[in-house]
């Protein structure tokens, strides 16, 4: 009875697959006693990472904002006649307390009272409605 042989990883690549981040479908989990975790926070109503994450890219189309999104990050751009007016980050998390979603965003570029009405109106809608 032959043992089939096991391919030989070289050194690069085992290297390469032990420091590269595995890929995951599931929101980073955050805890609320990290004081530095917890800054630029928007605690939402929502249980459910998906269906924020839906809300969320629903709201920004509805304003006709630019959204990218990458697992739990969305990326949205505001702009006007080829000029960003703003371009900010949000990752959604889960809170490790209570199962509860949050939203920490940061702003990239643009104004910061833009940023900060399309953020206030933001948790406003989230918070808002759920259904």
């Amino acid at each position: 009875m032959m043992a089939t042989p096991t391919p030989k990883k070289t050194l690069l690549k085992w290297l390469k697959e032990i420091a590269s981040p595995r890929p995951t479908n599931m929101p980073r989990r955050i805890s609320s006693n990290n004081t530095k975790s917890v800054k630029n926070i928007i605690v939402t109503k929502f249980f459910d990472a998906d269906k924020c994450r839906d809300r969320m890219i629903q709201l920004f189309t509805d304003k006709e904002i630019n959204c990218q999104e990458k697992n739990y990050t969305v990326r949205c751009v505001m702009s006007a006649r080829n000029v960003i007016l703003v371009a900010c980050e949000l990752e959604i998390f889960v809170c490790c307390d209570d199962n509860r979603v949050v939203v920490q965003h940061k702003r990239i570029r643009g104004a910061s009272w833009d940023y900060f009405k399309l953020m206030t109106d933001l948790q406003l809608q989230l918070n808002q409605s759920l259904n």
